[in-house]
């Protein structure tokens, strides 16, 4: 079957193709005439009349571009982004049936009922091109992992200061290397990479308040840099439990009231005689430090009702210790021991003990310390390690601090005004701001620019959520009582990503086809390539030419 790749909508195509007959008609009825009036040129009157008409006919043709419309001899198209090397592309050619590459071009006239994109960098008629009318296929994406590049990178774009940031994504690695994230010099956690696909989690606590800018490497290299905002720390209040003092607790303390945060030491100094020392205004604690033997206190079971994390700490015989805690709090903990030696280095001037704790599905591990964290309605957390008061002794004031915050990241408890954004925010793609703990959820949020609009989540009424598209980069603030700024990427891959999402989702909606393709007889159009209607074309003027100079 034949049919005609030509607009008849378009205005312009329809003056040309009309004026293209016109003229067509107009050089055939001369041609007819000088035929008929000049019997004796008429064998060469009919032969520019030949001419003519074959001109006239293939200049039509060319502006209605006829196709001929064929079975499918293929079921599936690969179409591949400008990045996408052609070895990737032959082996995943030669690894599907009845399958063949095809342009953005040729996407309409393909006849394919599943159409594979494959990477990110497409044209961006890409979507125009895709058939919507009679038998659309089924779109599926694959998508190309450079090496050593980072791809589907997430961190929060918003967190308060203290609170734990986790950087996940996924990378193809070419060997064996080291992948850290780092602030200036300082590393703030590093993972081990293996030669091919990684999944990779990084976590470290939001050291200070503002905006934060941190680094991602491959063995020294910079690969990428990651902005956040992290608002002011909600002040802590922690109470002390103990059978007698020292200096790791008392240390812990008042590192605590000069951070800002309210504490209680309460401190048994004899037999019947308890001694509490208050630093700042206290409150009912949000965070309970204490040893094994005050694990059935009736302080610790109020505070773990009441929603309040505790913290276990100055364990000496970790085995029996936390058999004690399971058994009171009702927590899994389980330990297994890895050295006969009475301690082993975590950090050059801290120790811990020689256990090291079980992983389990409801327990989560501080990034870089021997402490673990069961969830719970109030969090219990056990750390294996030993007096950290040294490093403050030896003028490390930096890196008992970096220790501290890493494991108080995991026991903060939840805020009022909290708001949340998934990074990086990209501009121009859809970003969803969540907001919760509000007693009363803002009507509107201004932000840059633009104004947000809050929607009331309808299961919790002090919690809501605002979408919306950010028209421009860099550091946008929120321009209301609750202070903070989002960072909007300008490009990357990372938006290539979510537009090619946002692609192929809007087309099913719009198509209706989705799942698996039907098994219907599908036909395929070919048209005349382009260099063959610029030949034809040329050797019909040289025809033309020739009859004049040779008539």
């Amino acid at each position: 079957m034949i049919q005609l790749d030509f607009d008849w909508s378009d205005t312009l195509s329809l003056i040309t193709l009309a004026a293209a007959i016109i003229a067509a008609l107009a050089t055939l009825l001369r041609g007819i005439f000088a035929f008929k009036n000049r019997p004796v040129n008429g064998r060469r009157a009919g032969l520019k009349l030949l001419l003519n008409v074959i001109l006239w006919l293939s200049v039509i043709a060319f502006i209605l571009q006829p196709q001929l419309t064929l079975k499918a001899r293929v079921t599936t198209g690969i179409l591949a982004g400008s990045e996408v090397p052609a070895a990737f592309l032959r082996h995943l050619q030669d690894s599907l049936r009845r399958a063949e590459v095809v342009t953005v071009e040729e996407i309409a006239h393909a006849g394919v009922d599943t159409l594979l994109l494959v990477g990110t960098e497409f044209p961006p008629r890409l979507f125009t091109s895709l058939p919507l009318s009679v038998a659309p296929p089924v779109i599926r994406w694959i998508q190309y992992d450079k090496p050593d590049r980072f791809v589907r990178l997430q961190w929060k774009g918003i967190l308060r200061k203290g609170e734990m940031q986790e950087v996940s994504g996924r990378l193809v690695s070419t060997k064996k290397q080291v992948l850290k994230l780092g602030f200036g010099r300082n590393t703030l956690d590093s993972t081990k990479l293996i030669e091919g696909e990684n999944q990779f989690k990084l976590r470290f606590s939001a050291f200070a308040a503002g905006r934060i800018m941190v680094t991602l490497g491959i063995d020294g290299q910079q690969q990428d840099t990651l902005r956040f905002f992290a608002r002011p720390a909600t002040p802590l209040a922690a109470r002390f439990i103990l059978d007698s003092p020292d200096f790791e607790s008392r240390n812990l303390a008042a590192w605590l009231g000069t951070s800002g945060h309210a504490v209680v030491y309460d401190v048994a100094i004899a037999k019947d005689l308890k001694s509490s020392v208050k630093i700042n205004a206290a409150k009912t604690p949000d965070l309970v430090i204490t040893n094994a033997a005050n694990a059935n206190s009736a302080a610790v079971k109020k505070a773990l009702a009441g929603g309040a994390s505790v913290l276990f700490i100055g364990l000496t015989d970790p085995e029996s210790e936390i058999r004690r805690i399971n058994e009171v709090v009702g927590t899994r903990f389980q330990v297994r021991k890895i050295s006969n030696e009475p301690a082993v280095k975590v950090l050059p001037q801290l120790d811990a003990l020689p256990f090291q704790f079980v992983t389990a599905a409801n327990q989560i591990k501080v990034a870089g310390m021997p402490v673990a964290v069961e969830k719970r309605r109030g969090n219990v957390a056990v750390s294996l390690l030993n007096e950290t008061f040294p490093m403050q002794l030896a003028g490390d004031s930096v890196t008992y601090q970096k220790v501290w915050d890493t494991i108080l990241a995991n026991l903060q408890p939840v805020g009022t005004h909290n708001l949340e954004i998934e990074a990086p925010v990209i501009k121009g793609v859809k970003a969803r701001l969540d907001l919760n703990s509000f007693a009363a959820l803002p009507r509107i949020l201004p932000i840059g620019s633009d104004t947000l609009f809050p929607s009331k989540s309808p299961f919790n009424l002090s919690a809501g959520s605002a979408e919306f598209i950010p028209v421009q980069s860099g550091w946008v603030a929120l321009q209301d009582s609750v202070p903070a700024e989002i960072f909007v990427e300008n490009d990357s891959e990372t938006a290539q990503l979510a537009r090619i999402s946002t692609l192929v989702s809007t087309y099913e909606r719009q198509s209706g086809v989705t799942g698996e393709p039907e098994s219907t007889s599908r036909t395929a159009s070919r048209a005349l390539p382009g260099w063959v209607w610029f030949m034809w074309l040329m050797i019909c003027f040289a025809a033309f030419w020739i009859e004049e100079k040779f008539s």
